[in-house]
């Protein structure tokens, strides 16, 4: 994908994705990469909880995708 990214604010910090569908992963892990910022991708909410309870960087943005009521009400202990 080409596109001119010019003109966007630079991110300063890494970007947290959490998307299950692994082509949508890769998609916006490639965009983040893309306007300059570093990615870090997950497929589960566990594992980048894990990721950012131990990361060293600074973390400056989280995109997930939705979770249902049902599976998060399952979730919290």
């Amino acid at each position: 994908m080409q596109v001119n990214w010019e003109g966007l604010q630079s991110i300063q910090g890494e970007v947290v994705i959490v998307e299950d569908n692994p082509t949508l992963r890769s998609l916006m892990g490639d965009i983040v990469e893309e306007i300059g910022a570093k990615a870090a991708v997950f497929d589960m909410a566990d594992d980048a909880l894990t990721y950012l309870l131990h990361a060293h960087e600074r973390c400056c943005l989280v995109v997930a995708d939705q979770c249902s009521r049902t599976n998060l009400r399952h979730r919290i202990y």
